[in-house]
């Protein structure tokens, strides 16, 4: 029997963190949510995770996605992270 997959879903909007919890849990994965960027380092900090999914804008921090994957960066850099915005550009892609 294969482990399950474990995913952190951050976002700052409760109804996009329960609709990808949700998807995400009937295609079998074991979901965790987190409402900022502060709450998602504590949850990283104690559960390993095999993927982060984030937002990028997050309230007024523009850069909260940015700042997410610079710590993971840092602390954890075998962690994927899937980074999905409604505010992106080429440019913010490249970036």
């Amino acid at each position: 029997m294969s482990a399950q997959a474990s995913i952190l879903v951050v976002d700052d909007e409760f109804s996009m963190r329960e609709l990808l919890e949700i998807v995400l849990e009937n295609a079998g994965y074991i979901v965790s949510t987190a409402n900022g960027v502060d709450a998602a380092i504590e949850t990283l900090e104690g559960t390993p995770f095999d993927v982060v999914i984030t937002d990028l804008f997050m309230g007024n921090d523009r850069d909260a996605g940015m700042k997410l994957i610079q710590w993971l960066q840092e602390n954890s850099p075998h962690i994927p992270v899937i980074m999905m915005t409604a505010h992106g550009s080429v440019e913010l892609a490249v970036e």
